[in-house]
């Protein structure tokens, strides 16, 4: 199974090389807070509710 950090790891800097222009800054934003919080420097990700507002932090999964 490929997961979508290595994804986005391996193609991120690419895709903003050729479609940067075309893509949202909440996008861009969104990569860049992807390559940071599923690294192995962090032990948790944030979930949260646009509905409702509320998050947590759950811990990561070993594999």
């Amino acid at each position: 199974m490929i997961r979508l950090a290595h994804i986005v790891a391996t193609h991120a800097t690419e895709l903003i090389a050729q479609q940067g222009h075309r893509l949202l800054p909440s996008q861009l934003a969104a990569l860049n807070a992807f390559q940071l919080c599923r690294s192995s420097m962090s032990p948790k990700m944030e979930l949260a509710c646009d509905g409702c507002e509320e998050q947590s932090r759950v811990g990561r999964l070993k594999r």
